[in-house]
């Protein structure tokens, strides 16, 4: 849920959607956090590849926004500093 909320808050900004992932995330000293923002105007057009497994450590999300501004699709990933 921290990284869908950091992706509202954030309108667009990547930055500074790491920045809040980090600071809404439980215990963010040990994990680190990647935002990706995907052209959703792209051409060609983007593809996603979709995969998902269970891992307590690591965690992946697609999340996009259709704003008052341009659209705009973020890959988001947090990842268990062991």
């Amino acid at each position: 849920m921290a990284l869908i909320e950091a992706a509202l808050k954030s309108n667009g900004n990547t930055k500074f959607a790491a920045i809040l992932s980090h600071g809404i995330f439980n215990d963010p000293e040990s994990w680190a956090f990647t935002v990706l923002n995907i052209n959703l105007n792209a051409n060609p057009e983007a593809h996603l590849v979709v995969q998902s497994f269970f891992d307590p450590s690591w965690c992946s999300v697609y999340i996009g926004m259709k704003t008052n501004g341009p659209p705009y699709l973020f890959e988001m990933q947090a990842a268990k500093i062991l």
